[in-house]
């Protein structure tokens, strides 16, 4: 699978954890086969203001690449900061988080809150590529709010047209938190609208579970969590 110019052989991908995808963790899964890890996600306001703690959640080493790297934020021009701070780290993908659906974050107008203002969303995209010096950004959705407003398919042309080389769907609304059963078939719809990779994200507890999603939904590769 393509992610821009980024190449990965194995189409396993371990998505950012925080307190979780360390630097032993993520060694770990690349030699037990994942094609591209994740450090632990970041504020992009950490980031941009130099915080020692967040810079220390993107440490890693060339052995790991490739490697990508998740901020979570919601204002354009500190996240553009925060990219060009990114990139002097030279990780191999840089993605923007709008799929955490915890309340905290919520409340803060970022993670999945940005689904509600695609404006918003696109802009930020749109600065995230103009300031990556050519690596390629991702984009981490949900389905939407709740099953009555689904917009993940406008959300993924949102991306795709503001320069994104591909996208991860988890497939849930933000109400359905982690405990309802996932909706891959949204995965499959999305794969349909769009011609930039799209990355299957939910309920993947074992290998049948990744192999059965990439059969169904034509996902290009699966992102693996909890």
């Amino acid at each position: 699978m393509k992610i821009g110019s980024l190449n990965i052989d194995n189409k396993l991908i371990v998505a950012p954890m925080a307190e979780v995808t360390d630097a032993p963790f993520r060694k770990i899964a690349k030699k037990m086969g994942a094609g591209l890890t994740f450090t632990q996600m970041v504020s992009a306001d950490g980031v941009a203001r130099g915080h020692f703690e967040t810079l220390r959640l993107l440490t890693f080493s060339r052995d790991e690449k490739p490697i990508g790297v998740q901020i979570l934020g919601n204002d354009p021009e500190i996240i553009k900061d925060a990219v060009k701070e990114i990139i002097k780290l030279k990780p191999d993908v840089i993605d923007i988080n709008a799929g955490c659906p915890v309340k905290k974050v919520i409340t803060k107008k970022m993670g999945s809150a940005l689904l509600s203002s695609p404006k918003l969303f696109g802009k930020i995209i749109k600065q995230m590529v103009d300031s990556s010096n050519g690596i390629p950004i991702m984009v981490k959705v949900r389905l939407g709010n709740d099953r009555n407003n689904i917009n993940v398919i406008e959300n993924a042309k949102i991306a795709e047209d503001n320069g994104a080389s591909g996208i991860i769907v988890h497939a849930r609304t933000i109400d359905m938190q982690y405990n309802e059963p996932h909706l891959p078939e949204w995965i499959r719809k999305v794969k349909e609208s769009v011609n930039i990779p799209v990355v299957g994200n939910g309920s993947v507890f074992k290998p049948e579970d990744a192999l059965e999603m990439i059969r169904s939904t034509g996902c290009d590769s699966v992102s693996v969590a909890r």
